[in-house]
């Protein structure tokens, strides 16, 4: 009965069911017929049967510039009849699996596509801003997500069409998985995908991350020199959000990649940071130390009081190990070293009283904020 039909036509009788928009309970019922229908439609016309696992789910970016003014500006009643508000302006509602929720907004940042959705995205991060993203709770299957998708662009509308503000280009059932290509439509997918990457800037070719190691060998010197310009300083730019999530990320790849050295290769990356440390003069190695001070503070701030006693016991049992080591001579040289460094240290006066400290670090820590004369 619906194998005739084409995705347009059943999706325009999907919207006829309700054209009055008024809310009904059983709206399940009428996502599972839509989700029957495309279904058999997969079966039919493309000879490739919608995934049955449970893995997939819907969602739907809001605009995070544009909150509702008052309580139902953004209330919509679905075709289904099922009653959707939100807090914000929706921008693009769409269905995936795994990671595909945050596949947009890592295109408006490797500045690949120029939709009206990734312009809309780019927007919204040179703002330092993020759109709001709302996933289903419930996990269903390909049909059932495809109906949520096609259910929320057909009650909120599209922008293109004049109908509401979607980005969405289509009204649902794209991007079909287990679908395969034919050969005539790989060759015209790699052509166009060849043609983005000829346009690309030198920073998006680094970033998008295809192609880059060749690529990379080819420039020269002059031209790594200017993307390396251009891309140093970018995480100072990202929201302290996003760049707390982007320094556990690498915190974490950090301690796996280590721990996969082998012991003379730590060792050589040890000698290698001491190297660079002694050739830093004492203002950089006072301003590392203090930024190094405020990263640990903070992590120590967040930890629970349980695992801040677990740190405090690591920290007695390393540091005892590391004395116990060492002779009675080496921490006599050790000393004489740390004596001789505080000597050579100028003198601090204190600002508001005059005062003349010997050790800047004190003086900042206990006397500067403390001062009675502030």
């Amino acid at each position: 009965m619906y194998n005739s039909k084409s995705i347009p036509e059943i999706i325009e009788d999907y919207k006829s069911l309700n054209t009055l928009l008024t809310p009904n309970r059983k709206y399940r019922e009428r996502l599972q017929a839509l989700a029957a229908q495309l279904t058999n439609f997969a079966l039919a016309r493309r000879g490739h049967s919608l995934d049955l696992n449970e893995r997939y789910y819907g969602y739907i970016y809001l605009d995070s510039r544009h909150p509702a003014m008052y309580e139902d500006e953004y209330r919509y009643v679905l075709p289904s009849g099922k009653v959707v508000k939100f807090s914000h302006r929706p921008l693009y509602a769409g269905k995936g699996r795994g990671k595909r929720i945050h596949a947009h907004l890592k295109q408006a940042k490797s500045n690949l596509g120029s939709s009206r959705k990734v312009r809309v995205l780019r927007k919204l991060l040179k703002l330092n801003l993020r759109p709001i993203i709302i996933q289903t709770n419930s996990m269903v299957d390909e049909a059932m997500a495809f109906a949520f998708e096609i259910d929320l662009i057909a009650g909120i509308g599209r922008s293109d069409l004049g109908l509401g503000p979607l980005a969405n280009l289509t009204d649902g059932f794209d991007g079909q998985s287990g679908v395969k290509n034919s050969t005539e439509g790989r060759a015209n997918k790699s052509k166009a995908q060849d043609k983005r990457w000829s346009q690309a800037t030198v920073v998006d070719k680094f970033l998008h991350g295809s192609k880059t190691s060749d690529w990379w060998q080819n420039l020269s010197a002059i031209e790594k020199e200017t993307f390396l310009n251009n891309k140093r300083g970018w995480t100072s730019r990202l929201p302290k959000e996003q760049y707390d999530e982007l320094c556990a990320k690498h915190k974490i790849l950090g301690k796996a990649q280590w721990n996969k050295l082998s012991a003379e290769e730590k060792a050589t990356s040890i000698a290698a940071l001491t190297n660079w440390m002694n050739k830093l003069s004492l203002k950089e190695r006072s301003e590392h130390g203090a930024r190094a001070s405020r990263a640990a503070a903070e992590s120590i701030r967040n930890m629970t009081r349980k695992d801040y006693s677990k740190l405090q016991k690591r920290r007695g049992a390393s540091v005892s190990a590391a004395y116990a080591s060492k002779s009675p001579e080496e921490m006599a040289i050790k000393a004489a070293r740390r004596k001789a460094t505080l000597a050579a240290l100028p003198p601090v006066v204190c600002p508001h009283c005059g005062k003349v400290g010997k050790y800047p670090k004190q003086m900042q820590t206990y006397h500067f904020d403390n001062c009675s004369f502030r």
